[in-house]
């Protein structure tokens, strides 16, 4: 990115700098438009000192701030480049120049792959392929790791689920084993009770009686003496 900012609505020029020569896909970002309300969209015409035409590039603009691609060969130099922004008029043909940035690549080696406007460098797209393998490999890692901490969680909810049918099992048997308890208890008490009937016997005048005869009661039976 090469930045370059307006101190005051009223500066004309601004200057850009810690730009190199061969800088490949290049931006220019302008600050300091905030007053001059600029339209989303302006047209900004990059020149090479000494050349009488200008290639044009569409800039955007939010909150006051201007974005450009930099056309390549202003970079293939160590010559001042001049960009002039230009708004269009709204309501009429033609449009006027309002502001002027320039900067100067500074010079350095020619790399040995160097391009046309119209190519990218080989080592570029090399290192662009090599970060997107990287980025989609952490993605990988990372669902994997999610998809074994979600495995994780399963197994523990699984034996979390056998240990509780384990658990109502026990209980169940245990609820079985007290039922059967509870019914011989009542056969024993049901037998007992069928015993004292059985060997009732009825005292007349707190004496015994001879003549015994036996009469039922409730199922049971019982002697009478007269």
């Amino acid at each position: 990115m090469i930045y370059a900012h307006f101190e005051s609505p009223e500066q004309k020029e601004a200057r850009a700098y810690n730009v190199y020569q061969y800088d490949w896909g290049q931006k220019l970002q302008v600050t300091g438009l905030e007053a001059l309300e600029l339209p989303n969209h302006t047209e900004v015409h990059f020149a090479l000192d000494g050349e009488e035409t200008a290639t044009t590039r569409v800039g955007t603009v939010s909150h006051g701030i201007l974005v450009a691609d930099v056309p390549f060969k202003c970079l293939q130099f160590a010559k001042k480049v001049y960009a002039y922004i230009y708004i269009v008029n709204p309501d009429a043909d033609g449009g006027k120049t309002i502001k002027q940035v320039t900067f100067t690549p500074q010079h350095r080696a020619k790399p040995d792959d160097d391009v046309t406007p119209d190519e990218e460098r080989v080592v570029d797209t090399m290192i662009r392929e090599l970060n997107a393998a990287t980025e989609q490999a952490q993605v990988d890692v990372k669902g994997a790791k999610e998809a074994a901490q979600t495995a994780t969680a399963a197994k523990n909810t699984a034996v979390t689920a056998a240990e509780t049918a384990t658990a109502a099992k026990t209980a169940a048997g245990n609820s079985a084993a007290a039922a059967a308890t509870s019914e011989q208890h009542v056969a024993d008490n049901t037998a007992a009770v069928q015993t004292m009937y059985n060997n009732l016997t009825i005292n007349i005048d707190g004496g015994d009686a001879l003549n015994v005869d036996t009469h039922n009661i409730d199922g049971g039976t019982a002697e009478t003496r007269p």
